[in-house]
């Protein structure tokens, strides 16, 4: 990354699932105290394809219905309209099916494609910097809160992903 040039950049890019619900963390109260979590009945998730660039925070998040071939070209078609002047945008992404998909593979090589998909070895995810973004989301989302409904909870995890991670990226990289 220290040799690119000013028209180059390189994004780390991953899927997650987040379901709707409160995750219950320890804590510590008084021994009388009965500590509780508000929980939601059903498993509603959102599945999320996105990429983030670690020297600005700048993030692309794609809210899909489903993780496949389809949606990893969205989100590199949404990357590639984010950053215009860019000439060549390395993306590094894990081993995932729809990275490799022929369908994905064929949308790379088409003329004038400026995204270069770079992958990180097979069950290593902790290379990964997205990954940590994903654990901050939970962090800040999830541990001991619960959302009066899924769709707030969409609303927040989205804007939490798009505008306060970009908008507080220095403190976060502070904090970690």
């Amino acid at each position: 990354m220290n040799s690119l040039d000013a028209d180059e950049m390189v994004m780390f890019t991953d899927a997650v699932h987040p379901t709707y619900g409160a995750q219950p963390v320890g804590c510590w109260a008084p021994k009388d105290v009965a500590v509780a979590v508000e929980q939601t009945t059903g498993r509603e998730h959102v599945n999320i394809q996105g990429a983030i660039d670690l020297e600005t925070g700048t993030t692309c998040m794609q809210d899909v219905e489903s993780v496949d071939a389809a949606s990893t070209i969205a989100l590199f078609e949404a990357i590639e309209a984010r950053f215009p002047k860019k000439r060549v945008i390395y993306v590094i992404a894990d081993n995932a099916r729809c990275h490799r998909a022929k369908l994905a593979q064929a949308w790379l090589k088409r003329p004038g494609c400026r995204i270069r998909l770079l992958f990180i070895p097979p069950y290593c995810p902790h290379l990964n910097p997205i990954e940590r973004l994903w654990g901050l989301t939970r962090k800040s989302l999830m541990h001991n809160q619960c959302f009066p409904n899924f769709r707030a909870f969409r609303s927040r995890l989205l804007t939490f992903l798009r505008y306060d991670v970009p908008a507080n990226w220095d403190s976060f990289c502070e904090a970690g």
